[in-house]
């Protein structure tokens, strides 16, 4: 993992030097292979072991270094979601989950009115040295989230989900998936998928899909926050799968953070709006 130096004092302060921060955490059982300098910037390389996914995010480093220092974490304010009695009237998209041993919890949030443009230049800088190229304020602020809390999000093109529906289950024999690098797989019945009523939009925890791509058209968006058994993600990337290709947090995430992660990102594009959903996306202060 990546680790920003930078990017770890927007939630404690002070931190020792580089040097010194990348000794007490390799004392501590985080091992950092090295410190390196990008962009003027320092980042630590850090080999998070499989025992530890509570350390594969910055706000979990954060708190590491707290237990170590003594020094207090600042954590990042989440405006609350509204009530969801106020959605129960206003359901523009239904979930159908068809196997809860693979997927026992799944959440979806529509944000509405998408202003697409690019994120704070800042956040730009800190994506982009954890490891990811800035792709606009929509995904970058999925890529946000991952980073700071390590629970993976997905954004999919609201309007290019047919049926209203998302439907989370094992995929067909020789189904077809446009994945997101556009190149089509052929998958059999060990790929799990999120799909809408006619095509498969995505393969859990793996890769995501051509057909519901953010784009610069994108007017609404539905961000996916949800939990895949291991085994389930570890089938559909395996040898003849598209896999994932970074250690991440897609198999380790802790299930508490997921409704606070969406909210992460929904507060990270909220602005005032008219919507039945009173979410819109902007790119203002995201700490």
């Amino acid at each position: 993992m990546k680790l920003p130096v930078s990017w770890l004092k927007a939630y404690i302060s002070p931190v020792p030097p580089p040097e010194k921060l990348a000794e007490l955490f390799t004392l501590s059982g985080t091992a950092v292979d090295r410190v390196e300098t990008k962009d003027g910037q320092a980042v630590l390389d850090i080999e998070v072991t499989t025992n530890r996914p509570d350390c594969l995010s910055v706000l979990g480093l954060a708190r590491e270094l707290s237990s170590l220092t003594g020094v207090k974490v600042r954590l990042p304010k989440i405006s609350p979601e509204k009530n969801p009695k106020i959605f129960k009237k206003t359901v523009a998209f239904k979930v159908e989950v068809r196997d809860k041993k693979a997927c026992p919890f799944y959440t979806a949030r529509l944000l509405k009115n998408v202003s697409f443009k690019p994120a704070p230049v800042w956040a730009q800088q800190w994506i982009g040295l954890a490891g990811v190229r800035p792709l606009g304020n929509v995904v970058d602020a999925t890529n946000f989230v991952l980073f700071e809390m390590g629970q993976p999000l997905h954004a999919f093109d609201a309007d290019q989900v047919w049926g209203g529906q998302l439907i989370v289950r094992w995929a067909k024999k020789e189904e077809k998936f446009l994945g997101i690098d556009g190149v089509e797989y052929t998958l059999d019945e060990k790929t799990f998928v999120i799909a809408d009523v006619e095509r498969v939009l995505a393969i859990a925890g793996v890769l995501g899909g051509k057909l519901t791509e953010i784009t610069p058209g994108t007017k609404n968006v539905l961000l996916e926050s949800a939990y895949f058994d291991p085994q389930a993600v570890r089938a559909s990337a395996r040898p003849s799968s598209p896999r994932y290709s970074e250690k991440s947090p897609l198999t380790a995430s802790v299930a508490e953070v997921k409704i606070h992660a969406r909210g992460r990102a929904s507060s990270c594009l909220r602005k005032i709006s008219p919507t039945d959903s009173g979410v819109a996306c902007s790119c203002s202060a995201w700490l």
